[in-house]
């Protein structure tokens, strides 16, 4: 992750904790789950700072330490280049000294392993008795049903997705007060700086679809549903 990158998440990051704050309906289990993610973008954003500033440090170091070996001007006297001295050549003698320590020494160890060998009696595998084979694992069919039957109420309890309102609900739910609320909300995230490219239009009112039982849970809830007028 960039030092820009980690800086425009950051900044998205204090939009929605100040939307999720500024809320009369605030749940501060979202204002706490906003606040930890911004202040460990913050944490992030320190560290890459430190790094870059560490590896510029590190290369002017590097580049100090060039500049002192290496002299810029030329070498007052000539360089002489010496080959080193041969070894001298091995005596006759001790060489045929060691041939023969070589010799005595590969002589002690064939007597040695000579004497650790010896015969040992293992049973045959036709007086031990024959292995059982392991049973036929069968398949637990009540458990796949189980799983069948989870995962089919999984799908059952989903929430299904809504249909397009009527002409006669728009008309039902325009009937009532706008939610200056929602279009204050709806503003504030159109016209944020961490939106560089935005073509969501203005809105100037909206009304939220009511719910069976409840005038309005949209903006309490988190979700909501509603017609809007654009400018």
């Amino acid at each position: 992750m960039s030092l820009q990158e980690a800086y425009s998440l950051a900044h998205t990051a204090q939009c929605r904790l100040q939307l999720a704050a500024s809320r009369p309906d605030r749940n501060l289990r979202f204002v706490v789950g906003h606040l930890t993610h911004y202040e460990s973008l913050r944490l992030r954003i320190v560290a890459i700072e430190h790094d870059i500033h560490r590896r510029h440090r590190a290369k002017s170091v590097q580049f100090q330490d060039n500049d002192h070996r290496w002299p810029r001007g030329p070498p007052t006297a000539p360089l002489r280049i010496t080959s080193p001295r041969p070894p001298p050549p091995p005596e006759a003698g001790d060489h045929i000294e060691n041939v023969d320590d070589d010799e005595g020494f590969d002589a002690a160890w064939r007597h040695d392993g000579e004497e650790d060998l010896g015969l040992q009696r293992f049973p045959s595998g036709a007086s031990s008795r024959p292995s059982q084979p392991p049973p036929d694992l069968e398949p637990d069919d009540d458990d796949d049903d189980d799983d069948d039957d989870d995962d089919s109420d999984e799908e059952d309890d989903g929430p299904a997705s809504p249909g397009e309102p009527d002409r006669a609900t728009l008309e039902h739910a325009m009937e009532g007060e706008h939610d200056g609320l929602m279009v204050t909300m709806y503003e504030g995230v159109r016209e944020c700086g961490c939106r560089r490219k935005s073509d969501a239009p203005r809105v100037q009112r909206m009304w939220e679809f009511p719910r069976a039982g409840k005038a309005g849970v949209g903006v309490a809830g988190l979700k909501a549903r509603a017609v809007a007028q654009v400018a």
